[in-house]
């Protein structure tokens, strides 16, 4: 069946907890766009105290959306469907 398929995860919680804002920032900008202000700290470049705070909000949302499953999913349907769209 084209639009059946088995999926096995193991979600390692304790060691995505263990990552850094960098790391995470890093891993999540590999596999999407991310945005100005992570692309600028990922970079090395100098950011102000308000952009650091920004940064550190993003950095905890991406760490809570690559610990889950159902976002994992997400992702994995839209890719599939982009790619039978354009096939």
């Amino acid at each position: 069946m084209s639009n059946h398929y088995h999926v096995l995860i193991f979600n390692y919680s304790s060691k995505q907890a263990q990552l850094t804002d960098f790391e995470v920032l890093e891993r999540w900008s590999r596999l999407f766009r991310g945005n100005l202000l992570v692309n600028r700290y990922v970079r090395g470049d100098d950011l102000c105290e308000a952009e650091l705070h920004v940064v550190n909000e993003v950095a905890e949302q991406w760490r809570e959306r690559l610990n889950k499953i159902s976002w994992f999913m997400k992702v994995l349907n839209n890719y599939r469907a982009l790619h039978r769209a354009i096939a």
